[in-house]
């Protein structure tokens, strides 16, 4: 793991000045403005600069805030030019998805599983838990996965798997692990029969990462990303990311949503009173 290093870390703040901000606004995500200017804020407390420079700045960063909330308003639910330049139908997900998993089941299905093979059974599971239509495809948390006992095992924030009498599961913290924890959820067949064989054939003991590199190295979450880009780039020409499959999944199962939501908060307003007011008060089931 690399630990952060004050030593990189500019001690005096004179760089920050206003040719810093030029260069800021000629991002092209707000998205990004805010999270750089929000950077800098804490840069510039944590040097102590003055109250008025650091005032200068959270100003800024305010307004990006409301860049941001204001696009959220004026295009939630519509796809940018880059994503539907990258955008994928689900049924073609589907397709690639029930390729590779039927290719993977005859691969399995022999004594020994080559390099070359295990590759492929492996990028047929990656697409199992990145491209499978039944489920809600996660972040790059399938990353850090290793094999264990039980999930208590481990003692930092890695995925862990591990298989019951009956059932095979995998433990996530994510990206809300303060709030939620870790999350245990049941592995379903194929997925869980190939990654039971998968294991078996490869060998793999308690404490064994489950997936590797080409390079036989460990995924990190940024190589996990890169890999599911690249397998996308080969199929369909287009280097979609987990990110943007989560956005397709969600975008197909709840399709009328976002024209549901759009009218409910006009009601809301022409009611006089707040979204969350209509749903905690006059909503019923």
């Amino acid at each position: 793991m690399v630990r952060p290093n004050a030593t990189l870390i500019p001690k005096t703040n004179s760089w920050v000045k206003a040719e810093l901000y030029k260069h800021i606004q000629k991002l092209d995500s707000p998205t990004k403005m805010r999270n750089l200017l929000a950077t800098t804020v804490v840069y510039l407390k944590s040097t102590n600069a003055s109250k008025k420079r650091i005032d200068s700045w959270s100003d800024r960063m305010y307004d990006a805030v409301k860049d941001v909330r204001k696009g959220l308003r004026e295009n939630g639910g519509r796809r940018s030019e880059k994503q539907r330049a990258l955008w994928l139908t689900q049924d073609e997900l589907k397709g690639f998805y029930e390729e590779r998993t039927a290719e993977a089941k005859q691969l399995l299905r022999k004594r020994h599983l080559s390099e070359r093979n295990a590759r492929i059974v492996r990028d047929a599971l990656i697409l199992g838990i990145h491209a499978n239509p039944e489920r809600g495809p996660p972040r790059n948390d399938w990353a850090t996965a290793t094999l264990v006992e039980k999930p208590g095992d481990l003692e930092n924030h890695d995925t862990r798997v591990w298989k019951t009498k009956t059932h095979w599961y995998v433990g996530i913290y994510g990206k809300t692990k303060r709030a939620t924890g870790l999350s245990k959820q049941p592995l379903r067949n194929p997925f869980s029969s190939m990654l039971s064989k998968f294991i078996k054939k490869r060998g793999l003991v308690y404490g064994d990462r489950i997936f590797r590199t080409n390079r036989d190295k460990v995924f990190t979450n940024a190589t996990w990303g890169t890999h599911v880009r690249k397998l996308m780039k080969r199929r369909f020409g287009k280097a979609v990311g987990t990110s943007m499959l989560r956005m397709i999944w969600i975008s197909n199962k709840y399709k009328d949503l976002p024209k549901i939501l759009r009218e409910y908060e006009a009601d809301a307003k022409a009611m006089l009173h707040s979204s969350d007011t209509s749903r905690t008060h006059y909503l019923k089931q």
